[in-house]
């Protein structure tokens, strides 16, 4: 199933379901990796879904989940973000305070660090400048 990569719906997450509970492979649990978030150009607008893809929410694959066969479905979370970080066009207005402006190769997004996830950021990745906000 990773093969559909960012190409997710409903719909097909549905089908998904189906498949494997026709399966004899004894799985347990779903994990939804990419493809389902509220993002613009790769920045995320809201930790809600998209809206497009996904009409109804998460209820109705919640609702797919069995004790026989799928008991557990995770999704996938960065919290600093999306891929190009938080749009300046994002819709969390309680996480303002929160952010700063961090710029990355040739894109400007904003990011949710603290001083701990500045120091892995600055250590482990290539990042040129990450602005962290403190109180």
């Amino acid at each position: 199933m990773g093969a559909l990569q960012k190409n997710i719906s409903e719909d097909i997450i549905s089908d998904a379901f189906h498949t494997l509970d026709q399966s004899t492979a004894p799985f347990r649990w779903v994990m939804v990796d990419d493809g389902y978030l509220d993002a613009k150009n790769s920045k995320l607008l809201s930790f809600g879904v998209n809206k497009k893809k996904f009409a109804n929410g998460w209820k109705p694959i919640m609702e797919l989940k069995n004790e026989e066969k799928i008991k557990w479905v995770g999704i996938w979370r960065n919290f600093g973000g999306y891929m190009g970080g938080v749009s300046n066009d994002h819709t969390m207005s309680d996480l303002k305070p929160y952010l700063s402006p961090t710029v990355k190769k040739e894109a400007s997004c904003q990011m949710a660090l603290n001083k701990p996830q500045k120091r892995f950021m600055t250590k482990w990745l290539v990042i040129p400048k990450i602005t962290v906000l403190t109180s």
